[in-house]
């Protein structure tokens, strides 16, 4: 069985790989360089082909999926672990708070402690006043002021917020994985407090879409909330999960039940979720005798619709 496509994704997988497994140790300039290479690597390729030498010209190829590889994962790596925000983060004096102005990156989440939000950040105003930042922060904010608050803290809206930044912890224990890498690759760099919920303020709406998959959350979560908790909390988490991708109400054991068990790919977007959803929506255009064109188009909406909904 041939796979010519293997030619060209299995070298762009490999370098990709190896420049973030090997960041570290890179030059700042080597994914510059590698873009470079990459590019020569491409017109010798195009020469080979064009001289019908189809072996060198597939040699060429492979060499050229492989730099470009390296330099994808180098450029990615570079942003993830070394966004901007830390260069701001290190010219402030430590355990002073800032003023963070960013996009909620999802809803608000209720903790046994508070409540947690994760934020792009925007803008950050030291002391010293200044300079723009772009990173991600998930802050940690307490008080007993959040019930009311925390519907307001939705995916895709602009606060503004006073907080008290650090870096993650980093655990040196054998075995222990390298938490601040983790985080780092889940665009997240810096976490923070902040002591009371009246001081988060929104600024600015999301986008309608946004606001319309949030109000969708919300209500997905009332109603779930309001059939299933009186009867089965850790249900009414799972069932919430699987709707729209909210893992807050998730037990550990539940989750790490799921994990070893091969059941986690099925929460929110998954193959199977999308298969009925798709099913269900066909069925009701049909109900209402739309055309097969015009049903089509409209699954297809709302399939995005609903992937709006599950990554917040």
């Amino acid at each position: 069985m041939h796979v010519p496509a293997a030619l060209i994704a299995l070298p762009i997988l490999t370098g990709s790989a190896a420049s973030i497994l090997l960041a570290d140790s890179f030059d700042p300039a080597f994914a510059f360089l590698s873009a470079c290479a990459a590019v020569v690597g491409l017109a010798a390729a195009a020469g080979a082909l064009l001289l019908e030498d189809l072996r060198q010209g597939a040699a060429a190829l492979v060499l050229t999926a492989l730099l470009t590889g390296l330099s994808l994962g180098a450029t990615d790596a570079r942003r993830a672990y070394a966004p901007p925000l830390l260069d701001r983060y290190a010219t402030l004096p430590a355990d002073v708070a800032v003023h963070l102005e960013g996009v909620l990156r999802e809803d608000a989440a209720l903790t046994a402690f508070g409540a947690s939000l994760i934020l792009d950040v925007l803008s950050i105003d030291g002391p010293d006043a200044g300079a723009g930042a772009l990173g991600g922060v998930r802050l940690a904010v307490a008080g007993a002021l959040l019930a009311g608050r925390v519907g307001e803290w939705r995916a895709g809206r602009t606060i503004r917020v006073p907080a008290t930044l650090r870096k993650p912890p980093v655990y040196l224990n054998p075995g222990v994985r390298d938490e601040e890498r983790a985080l780092a690759r889940r665009g997240i760099v810096l976490v923070g407090s902040e002591k009371s919920g009246a001081l988060v303020e929104v600024t600015r709406k999301g986008p309608p879409v946004s606001e319309a998959a949030a109000s969708v959350r919300a209500w997905t979560r009332r109603q779930v909330s309001g059939l299933m908790d009186p009867l089965d909390p850790k249900s009414a988490g799972v069932t919430t999960a699987v709707l729209i991708g909210d893992r807050t109400g998730l037990a550990r054991e539940d989750e790490r039940r799921m994990q070893e068990a091969g059941t986690f790919h099925v929460i929110a977007i998954s193959g199977g979720n999308i298969a009925i959803l798709a099913v269900l929506i066909l069925l009701a255009c049909r109900l209402v005798l739309m055309r097969t064109d015009v049903a089509a188009m409209v699954t297809a909406a709302l399939l995005i619709f609903y992937g709006s909904v599950a990554a917040g």
